[in-house]
């Protein structure tokens, strides 16, 4: 479901009841970069090294859109599956 400020008063009551449902959340955002200069992650890096690798560009950045997704144990499957929000 896209969400924008026009259609979000409508949404949040569907979106608040997913949160209430679910048995966790997974958030992502997109920022207007990727990395800083001198900044850039490998396999190589500590814990610590991408930690602070990832908190400078996500300070440097501002994030333009963000995302929400709810999951919830399905016994059947015996999986974590992600809820289908229904909004019309």
């Amino acid at each position: 479901m896209e969400v924008t400020k026009e259609n979000f008063d409508q949404v949040l009551p569907v979106i608040a009841e997913a949160i209430k449902e679910c048995d966790f959340l997974a958030f992502d955002t997109e920022l207007t970069g990727l990395t800083t200069r001198g900044q850039r992650i490998t396999g190589l890096d500590s814990v610590e090294e991408r930690y602070q690798k990832i908190r400078a560009s996500a300070t440097s950045f501002q994030t333009i859109q963000w995302g929400l997704c709810a999951f919830k144990w399905d016994e059947q499957s015996r999986t974590y599956v992600y809820m289908r929000i229904r909004w019309s």
